[in-house]
């Protein structure tokens, strides 16, 4: 629907556009904490993106992602995956 691609914000790395994702997701992603390293997502200028804790190489960032989702899923809010 138009409403949620409106309030969608937009997902960056290293200011390149990835996708989107709706604030309340964007709110969980920034409030999942990794035991190692604290938070892996922020919100800044109304976009999604990685803290720097996730780190700056794509073998860091691709581990600490799926930290979180890893945690998400054993928290019954991720359910499957594609």
């Amino acid at each position: 629907p138009d409403d949620v691609r409106a309030s969608a914000l937009d997902f960056t790395v290293d200011g390149v556009t990835l996708g989107k994702v709706v604030p309340s997701i964007a709110e969980r992603l920034c409030s999942t904490e990794v035991e190692t390293s604290g938070p892996i997502f922020e919100v800044q200028q109304n976009k999604l993106t990685l803290t720097k804790a996730a780190g700056s190489s794509f073998e860091s960032r691709t581990q600490a992602v799926a930290l979180v989702m890893d945690k998400l899923r054993e928290e019954g809010f991720v359910n499957g995956w594609r």
